[in-house]
């Protein structure tokens, strides 16, 4: 770097070494920083000289750095085209058949072998080293295909599968571009419950589980997608575990669920609910353990003791407040967020006490401050419970 940077500053980048020239062409910022028009002067430079060495640094460089219609994609694809005859015959091949160094032409031509299931135009794409599939041309044209294929899960799995590297993890451009792509397509509208549950997995393989402190924010190449495709996501598996829970509650107690799920799932559809957490004591775990073999894997809990064994609570995050429902005849309880006395969600086991004490002070039918919400009255259990969340967090579903 203290080459490319010396010989921009000081007007000798004909004394620039290959590998020095190399990096410049994979590093535009770099090079623009370090001189005004820096990476314009290495592109006409590895031109200049007009060999293979220089028409190979353009191409890995196109691929490295590929945005269709960015600047440096497009003087790098003019480069490439006129540096072809000094690639080999195994590279300049393709690039002339699929039109690679033409940016909005490759993406189509790409896609178009991505999307054909029976693969027959991938071929001379894989033998070309560097790879295109493995690269950020190969990562745009992939996430085109499949955004352009949503609710075609086999279809999507087919066009993956040609995107994974050698122990089955999808490429690192890819993860650019990969979850707007699956997600996008569902900002308004949710996918079928089928083709749900193979983006989650998908989502999953790429980035982790969005419910977890340990997954990291996904670096993607349009950042100011991240928050809203992790919350359509986190929106989705939340509305699972609200259905889990009530599934698992219709098995463990008289069924008394129709209310309260009418109650909380707009504030699940409305995205108010940022974390979600069930807690099932032991008979009640037993329930979901099999609802899970039957559905799906992903499902998650936590572990109730000091409590009957078929009493379950549903942990919520809604704006400035921690809520636990609890089942049965159980109280519906609120705690500020940050108190120390509200549960952690993170947590993995709990025990009774820890979901009953210290909750917050409310006001009941007659006026008085109690520890919680009884839900023996319906409606007015409703009326309080929208009262309490409206008036700590300004939320009305």
């Amino acid at each position: 770097m203290d080459e490319l940077v010396s010989a921009l500053a000081h007007n000798t980048v004909p004394a620039l070494s290959r590998s020095a020239l190399r990096f410049g062409l994979w590093q535009p910022t770099v090079a623009d920083n370090a001189a005004p028009d820096g990476f314009r002067q290495l592109v006409r430079e590895a031109l200049r000289r007009d060999d293979p060495p220089s028409a190979r640094a353009l191409w890995a460089a196109y691929l490295r750095t590929f945005t269709a219609d960015s600047f440096p994609t497009q003087e790098l694809a003019g480069a490439v085209d006129a540096l072809l005859p000094r690639l080999s015959p195994r590279i300049a091949g393709p690039i002339h058949a699929y039109d690679l160094h033409r940016p909005q032409l490759a993406l189509m031509r790409v896609s178009d072998a991505l999307a054909d299931p029976s693969g027959a135009g991938l071929g001379p794409l894989r033998a070309m080293r560097p790879s295109v599939l493995r690269s950020r041309l190969g990562a745009c044209a992939a996430a085109g295909t499949i955004e352009a294929l949503a609710g075609r899960t086999d279809l999507i799995e087919h066009v993956l599968g040609q995107m994974r590297d050698g122990d089955g993890r999808f490429t690192a451009p890819l993860t650019e571009y990969l979850y707007p792509a699956l997600v996008r397509p569902y900002f308004d509208r949710p996918p079928n419950e089928g083709a749900k549950q193979r983006v989650i997995e998908w989502i999953r393989s790429a980035y982790g589980d969005p419910r977890l402190p340990t997954t990291s924010r996904p670096m993607l190449a349009e950042a100011h997608l991240s928050d809203r495709c992790v919350n359509t996501v986190r929106r989705w598996l939340a509305i699972e575990t609200l259905h889990l829970f009530i599934e698992v509650i219709n098995k463990t107690a008289i069924p008394q669920w129709e209310h309260r799920r009418d109650f909380w799932l707009p504030y699940f559809e409305a995205n108010f609910v940022t974390d979600v957490h069930v807690v099932f004591g032991s008979k009640a775990r037993e329930f979901a353990d099999s609802i899970r073999q039957r559905t799906n894997q992903h499902m998650r809990w936590a572990d109730l003791s000091g409590a009957d064994t078929d009493q379950s609570v549903l942990l919520m995050h809604i704006g400035s407040l921690i809520v636990a429902e609890w089942s049965h005849d159980g109280t519906l309880r609120f705690w500020p967020q940050g108190d120390h006395a509200a549960p952690d969600l993170k947590q993995q086991k709990f025990s009774g006490a820890e979901l009953r004490d210290g909750s917050m002070m409310v006001r009941n039918e007659y006026g008085r401050a109690v520890d919680g919400i009884r839900h023996d009255s319906y409606p007015l259990w409703c009326e309080r419970a929208r009262r309490v969340i409206a008036e700590h967090t300004g939320l009305m579903p």
